[in-house]
């Protein structure tokens, strides 16, 4: 079997994905890295990860039927939710 054979699903996957799907991973990728800093006693005060955990299941009720409805709605999530937990300060 050759290196291209084997790669294509991989590739057919990658190129079905959408955008709320993509912006899933971000956020479960996120997660888990925070988590992980979490149990090795690193810990950010201003967003934990369950709050990221919070996000991933919000953002998990964006898919749409209508691809331009979904990247609207994606669009907003990051500018409305995402955005200000990143870039959340301490007072």
């Amino acid at each position: 079997m050759s290196q291209s054979t084997t790669l294509q699903p991989k590739a057919d996957a990658a190129a079905n994905k959408t955008c709320s799907t993509r912006l899933l991973d971000l956020l479960a990728g996120w997660a888990s890295y925070v988590d992980e800093d979490e149990r090795n006693g690193i810990s950010d005060p201003l967003l934990s990860a369950e709050e990221i955990g919070a996000l991933y299941q919000e953002a998990g009720t964006m898919e749409s039927a209508d691809l331009q409805t979904e990247e609207h709605a994606v669009r907003l999530f990051i500018e409305q939710r995402l955005l200000p937990a990143l870039l959340k300060k301490i007072s």
